[in-house]
């Protein structure tokens, strides 16, 4: 049975709810809070550097329950970055089930709305008409809940700077239809012909083709649980781009603080890495 808007609209009223009785529960509880302010983004690019300003106490949990009630762009916030606030709150609970229930909602709406429109062109436009001034990125990320057993947790970039994503021939085909549309609009000729091209490239390569599409990503903050002390000890990796809710169970621990990230830093390339075979390299296509 197709999904309803009606039921998406009330998926999101839903989530509105647990983010209401989230809000109302968490700050009373706080035995301890460090987040980290990062500068936001006003190009839709990969930074080289991201300054970070460590916040504790009330100006801490101010930031933090704007980060997780924040569904609209900041302003100065390029389309399509995400506001990230990493961090740590150690509370007095180890009922954490209000913070369970905001991330089952989120889940349940992104859930519903892939089900509703599978294709991702026409579902961005579904959304921008149900959801207006919304970034449904930041509307369905979820934050870190971290219960025992817990020996430390750290703050670090994730080493990865490209994502790559495989995609199969009517996936690209349809990539490069709407990259077209967006061509001729804007009277990109040059780059029509090159779309065209890459085009012809995909039928060619049948209907089991695979292909991949890599694509900058800003740097973004991970955060590391490690579950049991010692060298080669079990860790999780976790994403960190909200503030992370920490059972009172959860011995205390050691905030952890993120320094500011540096490209001039990250690991280089190896010499002996191999580069794809492009079918578009501006759009990030690649045969695998």
């Amino acid at each position: 049975m197709k999904i309803s808007e009606r039921q998406l609209l009330d998926a999101f009223d839903a989530l509105q709810t647990s983010l209401s009785t989230f809000d109302a529960w968490w700050p009373t509880r706080v035995l301890r809070c460090k987040v980290h302010e990062l500068g936001l983004l006003d190009k839709a690019e990969a930074p080289t550097e991201v300054p970070v300003v460590v916040l504790e106490g009330a100006r801490a949990i101010d930031r933090s329950r704007m980060a997780y009630g924040r569904f609209e762009l900041l302003e100065g916030q390029a389309v399509s970055t995400a506001l990230r606030v990493p961090g740590v709150i150690h509370l007095d609970d180890d009922d954490l089930r209000p913070a369970h229930a905001v991330n089952l909602a989120k889940t349940h709406l992104h859930e519903l709305v892939k089900e509703a429109e599978p294709s991702v062109h026409v579902r961005t436009r579904m959304c921008r008409r149900l959801f207006p001034r919304l970034f449904m990125t930041q509307v369905y990320r979820t934050f870190a809940v971290v219960e025992p057993p817990v020996a430390r947790l750290s703050l670090t970039w994730s080493p990865m700077t490209i994502s790559s994503t495989g995609l199969d021939r009517d996936q690209v085909l349809e990539l490069l239809d709407r990259e077209d549309d967006r061509a001729a609009q804007a009277g990109r000729t040059s780059w029509r012909q090159a779309i065209d091209i890459a085009r012809r490239s995909v039928v060619a390569m049948g209907p089991d083709a695979r292909i991949r599409r890599r694509q900058a990503v800003a740097p973004h903050p991970r955060l590391t649980v490690h579950r049991e002390a010692g060298r080669g000890a079990r860790k999780e990796m976790l994403h960190a781009n909200l503030p992370a809710i920490v059972s009172s169970a959860v011995k205390p621990v050691a905030l952890p603080e993120l320094v500011p990230f540096d490209a001039a830093n990250r690991r280089t390339r190896r010499s002996d890495a191999r580069d794809p075979d492009p079918i578009l390299a501006g759009l990030g296509l690649y045969r695998t």
